[in-house]
């Protein structure tokens, strides 16, 4: 209630106003912005992976377009999308819609995936980000973390042109998509940067392409360490991963968060951990005098 009263008052000190009927009060769960939030993490919502699950075969490029939009919305939710996706993703650049069953295979084996129980963390801004990156010859990885559970997934295809890049220029292309997908949560957070690749660790400035990439690094200022391949195990499944046959996908798929290890600790640590509430509360400190908080050169200066 102190919490509510607070946001009440700071609301009407600024002018706003509510609708009730619109509001939810002592609520433990509910949707917002197309996801689910828990009290331990956020979900896909149910209603919009039903209503993907229902969508039929698409018979033309606009309904394949349609389908993958749906989709890529919780790209950061599972780990195996941009591998799942890739025939699809390529379909749509073809001249001539031809459906195939190596395409169907995809679709039922995103549809399953889709399924599957997902469960992120909320991100706690004052805890530092551990993101493990790593790319293959043909695509990026990534995953990021805290306190051992993770907070985003990220992974999609190398274009052509980038399939030519340096061993150094993929994996720092890695580190660098990942930091752009997730600008808005990284950006002022303590960051720290896993690579199999020893001279990301180094300050070789090889390339006019990789010079421009640690430029964009210096907005993050994050800390480079070094890992063997064999430790970094899950973005390298995410920039390797094999295609799944869509049989076994739905047979392994999880029905239950208990049935998900994973997930389960993920659980087991959020709704155990006493500041939970306070990772809503993480944003900088504006100070009590503030009119209008939203005022950008105000929140600069701090």
């Amino acid at each position: 209630m102190i919490t509510l009263e607070k946001v009440l008052t700071k609301l009407e000190s600024n002018g706003f106003t509510i609708n009730p009927s619109k509001c939810e009060w002592a609520v433990q769960e509910t949707d917002w912005l197309g996801y689910w939030l828990t009290p331990a993490g956020l979900k896909p919502w149910s209603k919009k992976i039903q209503a993907v699950v229902n969508m039929a075969p698409p018979k033309n490029l606009k309904q394949l377009r349609s389908f993958l939009g749906s989709v890529t919305f919780y790209r950061d939710m599972w780990p195996r999308c941009s591998h799942t996706l890739a025939p699809l993703t390529e379909l749509t650049g073809k001249k001539k819609f031809i459906w195939t069953d190596v395409h169907q295979q995809a679709f039922d084996a995103m549809k399953a995936l889709m399924v599957e129980d997902a469960l992120l963390c909320y991100p706690d801004h004052n805890r530092p980000f551990h993101i493990y990156t790593d790319a293959s010859d043909y695509q990026l990885g990534a995953v990021i973390l805290q306190r051992g559970v993770p907070v985003a997934y990220y992974s999609r295809k190398l274009t052509p042109t980038q399939r030519n890049y340096t061993v150094i220029e993929k994996e720092l292309l890695s580190v660098i998509e990942t930091l752009r997908e997730f600008r808005s949560m990284l950006l002022g957070a303590e960051l720290h940067v896993y690579t199999d690749h020893r001279n990301l660790t180094h300050n070789h400035l090889n390339t006019q392409r990789v010079l421009r990439w640690r430029l964009y690094l210096e907005d993050f200022h994050p800390t480079f360490h070094y890992v063997r391949g064999s430790d970094n195990l899950l973005a390298d499944a995410l920039s390797r991963i094999p295609q799944r046959d869509s049989s076994s996908v739905r047979d392994n798929h999880l029905s239950s968060i208990e049935k998900d290890e994973s997930i389960a600790h993920a659980y087991s640590i959020i709704c155990d951990d006493e500041s939970l509430l306070e990772c809503f509360l993480h944003h900088p400190f504006l100070g009590d005098e503030l009119t209008f908080p939203l005022d950008y050169n105000v929140i600069y200066a701090h």
